[in-house]
């Protein structure tokens, strides 16, 4: 058994309203950190997927944890292909081009698109639906040069205003 009044005083007392929330976040686009990576087998032992932490900073939501799994390796080809699909979009986030390690993912920021999700028997919850660079700009959404404008109309230029002497051809 361990004295805990050392760490937190003998006068301690519990705040119920400093508790954790754990109610559902808006949907929206927030800015988070990855904060942990692990490699994980499934129930079944079928598969494997990457399973991800991530931490949201500033104003929205600050401070409040996300997870994410996503498929790595299992008998559906078409739960690979979406796996893939989620860690390319991650992978473009992070500013990277290629990725051989996930500790290449840790400590970098991304926007995530949340949104809730109610399976049968359970309570609502969070689920990332999407991975963006910060500030918005995915691959797909990424700025175009902005059209240049036409030229100005220049009209052609007046004709000569009649002279009295002669032109040199016409001499």
């Amino acid at each position: 058994m361990a004295d805990l009044t050392q760490f937190i005083g003998a006068d301690f007392q519990a705040d119920a309203s400093a508790a954790d929330s754990y109610e559902l976040l808006p949907d929206g686009t927030y800015t988070a950190e990855i904060e942990n990576i692990e490699i994980r087998s499934t129930k079944s032992g079928t598969g494997s997927y990457m399973s991800l932490k991530l931490r949201i900073v500033g104003d929205a939501g600050n401070g409040r944890v996300l997870f994410d799994m996503i498929t790595l390796d299992n008998p559906s080809k078409a739960a690979v292909e979406i796996g893939r699909k989620v860690i390319n979009n991650l992978t473009i986030a992070c500013g990277l081009s290629t990725i051989r390690d996930t500790d290449e993912l840790l400590n970098q920021y991304v926007d995530v698109k949340v949104s809730h999700r109610a399976d049968p028997g359970y309570e609502a919850r969070n689920v990332i639906k999407h991975y963006a660079k910060p500030g918005g700009a995915s691959q797909a959404q990424t700025p175009q040069p902005a059209p240049q404008p036409a030229p100005a109309f220049v009209p052609p230029p007046a004709a000569p205003a009649a002279s009295a002497s002669p032109r040199p051809w016409e001499r």
